[in-house]
């Protein structure tokens, strides 16, 4: 029996996966190709519309394998320390949302 997620939660493992493929230099149509999984079923699993426990959604998270779940990890560990620095004091706080947005902005220079 499969555990069951809340809508938030398949929404930001969904752009955790896509994020994944897209820092691999995968396309859509590749990951579809190599997991036989149809790139619809896989944007959506990337925009967080799916149900822990189905075929495609077990089909990508073989594909990807145990990379995948090291990424994962590390961007939690990343949120967790970043949130606790930032609740410091509202000065931590001033300073993380002005490092936040300078890489915001550094994405969107590279895009």
């Amino acid at each position: 029996m499969s555990k069951k997620f809340k809508q938030d939660e398949t929404e930001i493992i969904g752009l955790s996966l896509k994020e994944y493929r897209q820092s691999r230099g995968l396309t859509l149509r590749e990951v579809s190709d190599l997991s036989k999984v149809h790139t619809s079923q896989i944007s959506r699993i990337e925009n967080g519309i799916f149900k822990f426990g189905s075929k495609n959604f077990d089909e990508i998270c073989k594909f990807y394998g145990d990379e995948f779940a090291k990424y994962h990890q590390r961007k939690d560990m990343i949120a967790i320390r970043a949130s606790k620095i930032a609740a410091r004091s509202p000065k931590h706080l001033e300073i993380m949302l002005k490092i936040l947005d300078l890489l915001d902005d550094t994405e969107t220079l590279r895009s």
